[in-house]
């Protein structure tokens, strides 16, 4: 009678654990696939044809026409409006707002857009201290003052 009551109560317990142990890996397998998903999602999942608070007006021949609000604060000191068909890629888009200081969801906030971007050479004193005894990579040419070739006294 023993062996059949211990079987049982082992059978019982050995099921009570499968679940606790099913239970317990259903969030965290919930968890992990909607983290998965989350990292495919490209934000933002709609990009608006003109930027943020502009307003999108039609032409009587179709076109898109974008202009800034005036009542809100982002048109970044430009004030001339555009036809979306002068900006047709994101490329174009993302020039158009970094050159007039623009927020366009979408636009400037996208990694891959930003990872392209070439940035100005540096020409700031930092640059041209660091670089003082080389004419060619600071970009500073002198006609009287040749002292900063360290090979002036060979000369």
């Amino acid at each position: 009678m023993e062996s059949a009551n211990s079987k049982l109560s082992f059978r019982k317990t050995l099921v009570l654990i499968a679940v606790i142990i099913f239970l317990f890996l259903i969030p965290i397998t919930t968890i992990l696939i909607l983290r998965e998903n989350n990292k495919k999602r490209i934000w933002a999942p709609m990009i608006s044809q003109c930027p943020d608070y502009w307003k999108l007006s039609k032409t009587k021949e179709g076109y898109i026409k974008c202009s800034p609000n005036k009542q809100k604060s982002n048109s970044g000191g430009n004030t001339n409006p555009f036809f979306t068909y002068q900006l047709p890629t994101k490329k174009n888009k993302y020039d158009f707002a970094v050159e007039n200081r623009i927020i366009w969801d979408g636009i400037t906030n996208n990694a891959e857009l930003v990872s392209q971007q070439r940035l100005p050479p540096d020409r700031n004193i930092g640059m041209l201290l660091g670089n003082m005894f080389t004419l060619e990579s600071s970009g500073y040419e002198s006609r009287t003052r040749q002292t900063q070739d360290p090979n002036y006294l060979n000369e």
